[in-house]
């Protein structure tokens, strides 16, 4: 069972560096969110905002902290999860580089064993 956990918890970081890499990978990014606006990151960081925001909650903003990279990288994760999640109202408007949205399924461990035992019993070595 501390396998299986382990390996999902690996799986989980994976898939979460990838989408946040992704972000930061498309440079200007310009999304609309429907039936709220416009949203633009830099690099998977949000910059601006076409709907209503208060300043306190925008990058810069008097009073607010400064953030370093540590926190740059959180934000981009909360903001790849957050458009993972609610992708059907997202359209890119303009991205300055490609946005390349990772698709492939990293699998689980439960599908490597399978393929393991699949090649044990067809005598094939693994891997």
């Amino acid at each position: 069972a501390a396998i299986r956990d382990d390996a999902m918890r690996l799986r989980n970081a994976i898939v979460k560096h990838r989408r946040t890499e992704a972000l930061r990978g498309s440079g200007r990014l310009v999304l609309e969110i429907c039936g709220e606006g416009t949203v633009e990151l830099r690099d998977g960081v949000f910059v601006e905002s076409g709907v209503l925001v208060p300043e306190s909650m925008t990058p810069g903003a008097s009073g607010s902290v400064a953030g370093g990279r540590g926190d740059e990288d959180q934000d981009r994760a909360v903001a790849a999860q957050w458009l993972h999640l609610n992708a059907a109202l997202v359209r890119v408007v303009h991205s300055e580089h490609p946005l390349y949205w990772p698709a492939a399924r990293i699998p689980e461990l439960a599908d490597l064993a399978k393929l393991q035992y699949a090649q044990v019993v067809e005598g094939r070595p693994g891997y």
